[in-house]
């Protein structure tokens, strides 16, 4: 997942990423913070308040962020064991536009993709756009 310390989506995300893992404790998940914008402070600020219950990384040469094109934050990526991207994007459909949410989720598209991976099915939904905050050039 494609972080920032201080995108608002990021923050309301954690706890839902924190549960999809609760939910499937065999997978690694991984935050990814793009560039060098952020100081060791502020990304220890930012685990502090908001406690994600997975590792923090720093891609301060955005070499991973490059690798996968990422330009969002949060932006899901989500690989198998085979090292498949099956599916990147959106976590779910609560966020439909900067700063406009729905008032109930209806589409849990990470969830599903881990889930239908995990059982050998077909991801239904591979690839969707990403809301939140554009991953900047530090």
């Amino acid at each position: 997942m494609m972080l920032s310390p201080e995108c608002p989506l990021c923050k309301n995300y954690i706890s839902v990423i924190n549960q999809i893992q609760r939910n499937h404790p065999s997978l690694h998940f991984y935050g990814i913070i793009p560039g060098n914008a952020y100081n060791a402070e502020e990304i220890n600020e930012f685990q502090k308040s908001y406690t994600p219950q997975f590792p923090l990384l720093i891609d301060a040469e955005k070499r991973l962020t490059s690798y996968f094109n990422a330009t969002t934050t949060p932006e899901c990526i989500f690989i198998d064991k085979e090292g498949s991207i099956k599916y990147r994007g959106l976590i779910d459909n609560w966020a439909f536009s900067l700063g406009q949410q729905r008032k109930v989720t209806t589409e849990h598209y990470l969830a599903a993709a881990i889930q239908a991976t995990l059982e050998n099915q077909q991801v239904i939904t591979n690839q969707t756009r990403p809301i939140g905050c554009k991953i900047n050039d530090l």
